[in-house]
């Protein structure tokens, strides 16, 4: 699987999302690991 062509506006739009973060990425880390391991929970539910 190849990985996206980010474009120029992307990776700016990237680095500026970054910069609000900055000061809380690490409770937004851990916020999106948990929103994934949630939904990888419920789909082996299913399974």
């Amino acid at each position: 699987m190849d990985w996206h062509p980010f474009t120029e506006e992307e990776k700016s739009e990237l680095l500026r999302s970054w910069k609000v973060i900055e000061a809380q990425k690490q409770a937004v880390g851990c916020d999106i690991y948990e929103m994934i391991f949630n939904q990888v929970q419920s789909i082996t539910e299913f399974v």
